[in-house]
């Protein structure tokens, strides 16, 4: 499980199945309506960014976002690919997958 999925788990206290669904674009019970289209818009920004158009902006507007919580999804969107570029370039989730199994083979 990479950076981000971790970061879920950890700091939101989603359960890893949940986290792996979500990122799958498979629906999972307690997502909000406002939440579940974000996932999605996100989801689609991050695979083609040219598909987005005024529908989409018009859905997330629906659900009950306002233009600056839109452009926030879009600057989080364009940080993730961000920092996944720099981890995979630099092969991260490796080298950290490995920290995490010393520590807890250490704690074990």
């Amino acid at each position: 499980m990479g950076g981000h999925s971790r970061f879920l788990v950890q700091e939101f206290g989603l359960d890893k199945d949940t986290v792996i669904a979500l990122r799958e674009g498979r629906d999972v019970p307690g997502i909000t309506p406002t939440e579940r289209a974000l996932i999605k818009f996100a989801r689609r920004a991050a695979a083609d960014p040219r598909q987005i158009g005024a529908d989409d902006v018009s859905e997330l507007r629906r659900v009950g976002l306002s233009n600056a919580e839109v452009v926030e999804a879009v600057s989080i969107v364009m940080l993730s690919a961000f920092t996944n570029t720099l981890a995979n370039t630099f092969k991260f989730d490796e080298e950290l997958e490995a920290q995490i199994q010393e520590v807890q083979k250490a704690l074990s």
